[in-house]
Order: structure tokens, then sequence, then C-alpha cells
């Protein structure tokens, strides 16, 4: 039986306020052994980004960059995991990209007199 976990340690530390093109640096926390770490991004229009880290095995850390695009804006969601080995549970944290509204076209309106 698979149980979920929140990890209350706030295991997801992260230094940015976003813009679309940067790049997040990002590292997972474990107080025990990561087994391939997994990113998912979700937007307002569904999955934008999937990952899976298999080098962040057997680590209690691992860092990671995580690149902005606009699919991710006005705001996404974005959840790292993995499974953990010993007992099946699934050990998460997540944390929400707020861009604001960052539209590509432009709109201008003027009144006819």
């Amino acid at each position: 039986m698979m149980k979920s976990y929140y990890n209350p340690k706030n295991s997801i530390y992260s230094n940015f306020s976003p813009k679309i093109g940067e790049e997040l640096s990002l590292r997972a926390e474990s107080n025990s052994l990561i087994q391939s770490l997994s990113v998912v991004v979700i937007g307002r229009d569904g999955l934008i980004y999937s990952k899976t880290y298999p080098e962040a095995n057997d680590k209690q850390s691992f860092k990671f960059n995580l690149k902005i695009t606009q699919e991710m804006a006005p705001e996404s969601s974005v959840i790292v995991f993995y499974v953990r080995e010993q007992d099946g549970d699934i050990v998460f944290d997540q944390f929400k990209v707020e861009l604001g509204f960052k539209g590509t076209n432009q709109v201008s309106s003027s009144y006819l007199t």
C-alpha cells in the first residue's frame, strides 16, 4: 500500500523573483536518501514540464535548475517528489511560481471621433 507523506521541514529551497526566460536554481533536501527525484510543473493549461533526475539517487541533497517559460504565467505549481524505497512513502514538496500576466500579444485601442 502506498501512503503519502508531506515533509514538514519545507525541503525545497529557492532564491528567486523569477522572470520568463530565467533559470530558477533549486535544491531538494531530505532526511533520508533520495531515490529518483522527479519534478512536475503544472500551469493553467495542465502539465508543462516533467523530468526525473536519476543522478539524485542515494543523496540527501540535490541541486537542479528549472527554466521559467511563458506557459508558467500567470502562476504555476512546482511539485518535487520521490518514492522512499524502504516503505513506499511519497516524499514531496511543492511551491507556486507567480509571474503575473505576461502576455505575448500587445493590444491597443483608440476612440474614433
